[in-house]
């Protein structure tokens, strides 16, 4: 028989509302033929309403953050003045992949969201190469596999939220051309591992709805300057056109859930 597998792709911050809309509207035919074919496609609540953290940790473990405890960016420790990264492999509740790797099942985990490096692990760990927040410094294991990468794609071309965060962003255009070429090249990184890695679950976030939301909603969301007037990051005459850059990435990892299909 032949070995059943799992691909689970994340979409980091993409909002379903939108991916309905432009599903309905043929821009998205990939994910609404997933849609089509799946067994279900529901609404669920998150806890990231009150710890905004915690939902992808919360899917990884199946448990509440109040159970797997990875619940901000930052966290405290006994003992120890000032904040610290949370650590996934100090969580009383092991990850999925974790569980897997512990039965003997082959797992590649690349951008999963707030993750670490785990010790004696079946398979690959690709940590915070193309995240939109980094929680670990990045890091490949085997150190092989990411050599590789780097040799054959280079480094993910975009840059993490704490450089977009402290210097202000006044290259609109650059920035979408950065975050499109970021998806394409980490679909190009996928496809490579899906061939060459033996495997059981694969799974990998994209993290790029994360940015374009935060700095490209308005550009799409017209509604989104009240009364007629302006928020500071108004795109200038040049920069309109840009089009609607927000669903043009949509559509961009769309195109890359096709590639992976």
């Amino acid at each position: 028989m032949a070995k059943r597998r799992l691909l689970f792709i994340g979409l980091d911050a993409a909002d379903a509302l939108l991916i309905d809309r432009w599903c309905d509207a043929g821009l998205l035919p990939n994910i609404a033929r997933m849609k089509a074919r799946g067994t279900s496609w529901p609404a669920l609540a998150t806890p990231a309403e009150v710890f905004h953290v915690s939902a992808w940790p919360s899917i990884f473990t199946g448990t509440p953050p109040d159970v797997h405890g990875l619940y901000h960016a930052y966290v405290t420790r006994p003992g120890h003045q000032g904040l610290l990264r949370p650590r996934p492999d100090e969580s009383p509740v092991p990850f999925l992949w974790k569980l897997l790797s512990d039965h003997g099942k082959r797992t590649v985990v690349m951008d999963a969201f707030l993750t670490c490096p785990l010790r004696d692990f079946l398979g690959v760990q690709i940590v915070d190469w193309g995240s939109w927040s980094w929680f670990w410094d990045p890091t490949i294991v085997p150190a092989s596999v990411g050599r590789d990468i780097r040799r054959k794609f280079g480094s993910y071309p975009f840059e993490d939220h704490s450089r977009v965060g402290v210097t202000p962003i006044v290259d609109f255009a650059g920035f979408r051309s950065r975050l499109l070429t970021a998806v394409a090249r980490k679909t190009q990184v996928v496809k490579w591992l899906l061939e060459r890695e033996d495997w059981d679950l694969f799974l990998v976030v994209f993290g790029e709805a994360h940015p374009a939301g935060h700095y490209l909603w308005h550009f799409d969301d017209q509604t989104y300057f009240l009364n007629g007037t302006a928020a500071p990051d108004q795109p200038s005459d040049s920069e309109r056109g840009m089009g609607e850059p927000l669903r043009g990435g949509y559509v961009a990892r769309g195109t890359g859930i096709g590639g992976l299909l």
